[in-house]
C-alpha cells in the first residue's frame, strides 16, 4: 500500500512540475539593463552633476516595473540644490530609458514616468562620512514622491526627520525659480 502511495505523490509531482511554466531566464536582459542603460545614465549624471554611481536595481516579476541607480554627493545640499539635482538626474534617467527602443519590450509600461524610478542620492561630508541634522543624509525620489532625511549623529536605521513633497510640487518650485530641466519643461503639474 505505501508503495503505491509514494508512486501516486511521484507520478504527482512530476505530472504537475511538468505543466508548469518555467520562470524565462532574464540574465541577458538584466545585464543589457545594467550594462548599458544604466551605465548610460550614470556616466551621463557623473560627468553633469559629479554625482558617482553607487547602485544599480530593478524590480518586476515579468516586466520592470521600477528601475532605480544609487548615487553619493561629495559635500552637503541644500533643500534646493537637492530638489533640482534630483528632479534633473530623474530627467536624464526617464530620457535614457524611454528612448532606448531595446528596452521597451521588457517595461511593464510605456513611456516610463517618475513613478517607475527610484533614484536615492546620498550626500557625504568630509569623504565618506555621513551629514547630521540639520543636514540631509539622503534625498530620494520614489513612487513620484521626494524625500529629504536627516539622521542624529550616531543615530542607525532611523531618520530624525523626514520631509516629503511629490515631484509636482517640486516641478512647480522650480518653475517659479526659472530652473526646470528642459525634459520637463512640456510636463503638465
Amino acid at each position: 500500500m505505501i508503495k503505491y502511495l509514494l508512486t501516486l505523490v511521484c507520478f504527482l509531482i512530476f505530472f504537475t512540475s511538468c505543466n508548469s511554466e518555467p520562470e524565462p531566464d532574464r540574465s541577458h536582459e538584466k545585464s543589457y539593463i545594467r550594462g548599458v542603460v544604466q551605465s548610460r545614465v550614470a556616466k551621463k549624471v557623473e560627468n553633469k552633476h559629479k554625482l558617482y554611481a553607487s547602485g544599480f536595481g530593478f524590480w518586476g516579476a515579468r516586466c520592470y516595473e521600477e528601475l532605480k541607480i544609487s548615487f553619493e554627493h561629495q559635500g552637503i545640499l541644500s533643500r534646493d540644490e537637492a530638489r533640482f539635482l534630483i528632479v534633473d538626474v530623474a530627467a536624464d534617467f526617464l530620457e535614457e530609458v524611454n528612448q532606448d527602443e531595446k528596452i521597451r519590450p521588457h517595461l511593464c509600461q510605456f513611456p516610463y514616468t517618475i513613478k517607475n524610478l527610484s533614484i536615492p542620492i546620498f550626500p557625504r561630508k568630509n569623504g565618506f562620512k555621513n551629514p547630521t541634522h540639520p543636514d540631509y543624509v539622503v534625498i530620494k525620489l520614489h513612487d513620484g514622491t521626494i524625500s529629504y532625511k536627516t539622521e542624529l549623529e550616531g543615530q542607525k536605521y532611523d531618520y530624525h526627520t523626514e520631509e516629503d513633497e511629490t515631484f509636482e510640487e517640486a516641478l512647480q518650485i522650480l518653475r517659479e525659480q526659472g530652473r526646470i530641466p528642459e525634459y520637463f519643461k512640456g510636463y503638465k503639474v
